[in-house]
């Protein structure tokens, strides 16, 4: 993962923004196509196009810390300061 800057300011917004950004521009060196959504009413999220669907990602924080999900299950998700968190995502897609 990319490094980021303080990250004690900003609000859950901006942050859930910056995590999905870092996210992508990781996912797009390992040579995905990505696309970010950033519809009014609904949480942003990442579509990672592999092989034909678009798998969704989504930053959310249950707890204290920020994880990337792309399901309901304990095993969809991962730490988003995890440096190996893009790997991970990209291995689920293919």
């Amino acid at each position: 993962m990319r490094p980021i800057g303080n990250f004690r300011t900003g609000t859950d917004s901006e942050h859930q923004l910056i995590h999905l950004v870092r996210l992508a521009l990781d996912l797009r060196e390992l040579g995905s196509a990505i696309t970010i959504d950033l519809p009014q009413r609904r949480e942003p999220s990442l579509l990672m196009w592999e092989g034909g669907r678009p798998l969704r990602i989504s930053a959310v924080k249950p707890d204290r810390e920020w994880v990337f999900t792309w399901g309901h299950g304990r095993e969809q998700r991962v730490p988003a300061l995890d440096a190996g968190a893009a790997r991970r995502i990209w291995r689920v897609a293919q």
